[in-house]
């Protein structure tokens, strides 16, 4: 169930300005919308929310004020989709390594 781990140490005093939460001011959506790739600064900021407020995409988009909370949905999906693929590939190169051993040592599981 716990699909990522991030090791992201979050401190608030840590956060750059432009992490203040989103206010009325900020225009109506509260965002100035980015399209294309996601800056690194971005993607950390992600992280950073996701560690904070797990799925509350709302609440990850008031840090990531450069992105759409459907932009952040797509980019969350995208991203466990990728740590799923990393998973299931260090699983299977572990398998293939212990049937290597098996096969070098002339031994089968």
């Amino acid at each position: 169930d716990d699909v990522y781990q991030p090791d992201v140490e979050v401190e608030m005093a840590t956060l750059p300005p432009e992490c203040v939460p989103v206010t009325a001011e900020d225009g109506a959506h509260g965002v100035r919308e980015n399209t294309g790739r996601w800056t690194s600064e971005e993607h950390r900021l992600f992280l950073v929310g996701l560690k904070l407020h797990g799925k509350g995409w709302k609440k990850i988009a008031s840090l990531i004020r450069t992105r759409t909370v459907v932009q952040i949905r797509t980019h969350a999906q995208k991203y466990f989709q990728k740590l799923a693929k990393a998973k299931q590939n260090t699983q299977a190169a572990a398998q293939a390594a212990a049937e290597g051993r098996a096969l070098a040592t002339g031994t089968r599981r």
